[in-house]
């Protein structure tokens, strides 16, 4: 997950810029959110698909480190929806729903 500007919801963000390889000292943060959030859409132009296939990558892990040190494995249910529409983008269709659990691992 990138940030697109996480100054303008957390200024501390700046305070990278000013810390040695732009690093703090190891921490779990919790990243939340209120409403849902998607990407897309995108468009697939075959009209003889039959499945559509994910990858989802957590490129930094999915886990959490406790005050101890010691660290847990964190997983995040995502949720793919598909959509049939015609040439012009409007859907023909009802959306199909997939819900997964990318799963965390413990282990670095």
């Amino acid at each position: 997950m990138t940030l697109s500007n996480p100054a303008a919801v957390n200024a501390n963000w700046l305070k990278l810029k000013e810390l040695n390889n732009q690093q703090t000292a190891a921490l779990s943060p919790k990243i939340s959110s209120i409403g849902e959030k998607w990407i897309g859409p995108f468009i697939l132009d075959n009209v003889e698909r039959s499945r559509v296939l994910c990858n989802f990558v957590a490129t930094n892990g999915l886990y959490t480190v406790s005050s101890g040190g010691y660290q847990a494995a964190v997983n995040v249910t995502i949720e793919v929806e598909v959509t049939p529409v015609n040439e012009s983008g409007a859907a023909i269709g009802n959306p199909m729903l997939k819900q997964i659990i990318l799963k965390g691992s413990a282990k670095s």
